[in-house]
This record gives C-alpha cells, structure tokens and sequence, in this order.
C-alpha cells in the first residue's frame, strides 16, 4: 500500500463491543484515512445490521469469503480472544495486517 492510498479495513465480529471500534473507523473514514470495505459476524442479520448502519458496503458470515472478495489491507478483530488464533492466521495467508 502506498502513503497516498487508503487502507482497506475488515472488522470481524459485530457484538456489543464492536460498536466501539465501527466508530473510530468511520471517523477515521470520514476524515479520508481509511476505506470501511467489509463487516463479517457468523449472525448474517447482525452482520448486516452493523453493515447498513456505518455505511460498510460489504457484509460476510464467512472469513475466507471476505478475505477474497474483499481483499482488506487490515482486519481488526473484535471477537473472543480464544478465536484470534485461527482468524490471525487466516489474515496473514491473504497478506493483511491484524
């Protein structure tokens, strides 16, 4: 990624917690620092909950799918820390920063 592009950003996980990180990467968003490209939870519902009310054009119940369609420069994880292994090890084999 070069300095004058934006970062593509993923957030896993759209729990309570997420709401928190979903509203620090849309004013980081909105001020032209960062692309919001996909939200992925395994609930498809709340996935497109928190898709449609940030503005997120992309929701995913499945990583894999994300990280291949949507091909982020980073993802955040936002989901219990006894899942980050398998997700961090999945971000990495598509060259994404975690």
């Amino acid at each position: 990624m070069h300095s004058n592009t934006r970062a593509r950003v993923a957030v896993v996980g759209a729990g309570y917690f997420s709401q928190f990180h979903y509203n620090a990467w849309r004013r980081l968003h909105e001020a032209g620092r960062v692309e919001l490209a996909a939200v992925c939870d395994r609930d498809g519902e709340r996935a497109r909950a928190v898709a449609a009310s940030h503005g997120i054009a992309h929701h995913f119940t499945d990583l894999q799918a994300l990280l291949a369609e949507s091909r982020p420069d980073v993802v955040d994880l936002v989901t219990p820390p006894d899942t980050h292994e398998a997700l961090v090890t999945a971000a990495i084999g598509h060259d994404a920063l975690v």
